[in-house]
């Protein structure tokens, strides 16, 4: 849990980093509900510039006890964030808030587990023209004992 104490964990609204996520402790360990993949916009041009991102989300899922079994599903329609201003020089911070605990829900009657998050986001300029930039993150989520 990446330091996180199990048994005293941050309140439901604090920010946490996480690289990957461990369920191992065998007593309840706490889950995020919700996971936000974060992307930094940065203008280093002279000029303010608006972007769009484009995000696209796909889960490794399998049964819960063999993960060299699981597979990518297809990956889920885009979501579209609101376009962003980032004026001359600055950033902005572009959010999605992913449903895990809804995930893990769903793949619980099957005895499957979501193995893992990717997600990748597109970024374009408001004509909807090709990415200028594009981004992706892959987080693995380990079921407990």
């Amino acid at each position: 849990m990446e330091g996180l104490n199990p048994n005293a964990p941050p309140p439901k609204n604090t920010e946490v980093t996480l690289q990957r996520w461990e369920y191992t402790d065998p007593i309840a360990v706490p889950h995020p509900d919700t996971l936000e993949a974060v992307l930094e916009l940065k203008n280093g041009s002279e000029a303010g510039a608006e972007a769009e991102v484009e995000w696209v989300l796909r889960w490794r899922v399998g049964p819960i006890n063999d993960s060299t079994q699981a597979e990518w599903e297809p990956p889920l329609p885009a979501r579209r964030a609101p376009a962003v201003r980032v004026n001359p020089g600055g950033s902005a911070l572009v959010r999605l808030p992913v449903d895990l605990a809804s995930k893990m829900k769903a793949h619980e009657p099957a005895g499957a587990w979501p193995w893992a998050l990717r997600v990748e986001a597109l970024v374009r300029t408001r004509s909807s023209g090709p990415p200028l930039a594009s981004a992706e993150a892959e987080l693995q989520i380990f079921p407990g004992n």
